[in-house]
C-alpha cells in the first residue's frame, strides 16, 4: 500500500511540472516606463567643441547642449523625447561661418519591448527613424549610427569630419 502511494505521488508531482508552460520565456518585460536623461553623448573620433585643446569622447563633456536630451517612455507605448545636436552655422548666403549652433529637435513616436531591446520608431526631417536601444539596469544604449561630426582643429578653426556616435540614457 506505502509503495502504491509513493508511486502516485511521483506520478502526480511529474504530471504537475509536465504542465507548466514556458511559452512565454522568450517575451521577458523589464520595467522601462519613465524618463531617461542622457549621461553620454560618445562619439569616435573625440571632439574639442569647448576649444580647450583637449578633445573626449562624450560630447557632455564638451558642451551644455546635450543637458536638455531625454526619452519619456509611456504606459501606451509611446514615447516623447528631445534630442540635441551641433552643427557648424550657415550664413545668409549659405556659407558656414566660425561658429558651432546647438539645434533641439523635439520628437515622439512609439516603442516596443522584448527582453532587454527597446526600438523607438518615429520620423525625423520626414523620413521614418528606428533605434534600436539596449536596456541594462536602467541605461538605455543605442547602436553605433554614422554621422558627420563638428570639431575643431589644432588652431581652433570648426571642422567637420566623419564619425560615429552612441547615446546613453539614464532613468
Amino acid at each position: 500500500m506505502r509503495l502504491k502511494i509513493i508511486t502516485s505521488l511521483v506520478f502526480l508531482i511529474a504530471f504537475a511540472f509536465s504542465c507548466v508552460s514556458d511559452d512565454d520565456a522568450g517575451d521577458v518585460k523589464i520595467p522601462v516606463l519613465g524618463i531617461y536623461s542622457l549621461v553620454g553623448y560618445n562619439t569616435n573620433p573625440g571632439t574639442d567643441i569647448n576649444n580647450d585643446k583637449v578633445s573626449s569622447e562624450n560630447q557632455i563633456l564638451e558642451t551644455d547642449c546635450h543637458n536638455s536630451s531625454f526619452i519619456r517612455l509611456n504606459e501606451d507605448g509611446t514615447f516623447t523625447g528631445r534630442f540635441t545636436f551641433l552643427e557648424q552655422e550657415i550664413n545668409d548666403t549659405g556659407m558656414p561661418v566660425q561658429n558651432i549652433i546647438c539645434t533641439t529637435q523635439d520628437i515622439q513616436g512609439t516603442y516596443t519591448q522584448e527582453n532587454e531591446v527597446v526600438v523607438l520608431n518615429y520620423v525625423f526631417n520626414e523620413i521614418d527613424q528606428t533605434l534600436l536601444m539596449s536596456l541594462i539596469n536602467g541605461v538605455m544604449t543605442s547602436e553605433e549610427q554614422s554621422l558627420i561630426l563638428v570639431n575643431r582643429d589644432s588652431e581652433g578653426a570648426i571642422t567637420t569630419t566623419n564619425g560615429t556616435y552612441v547615446l546613453v540614457f539614464e532613468k
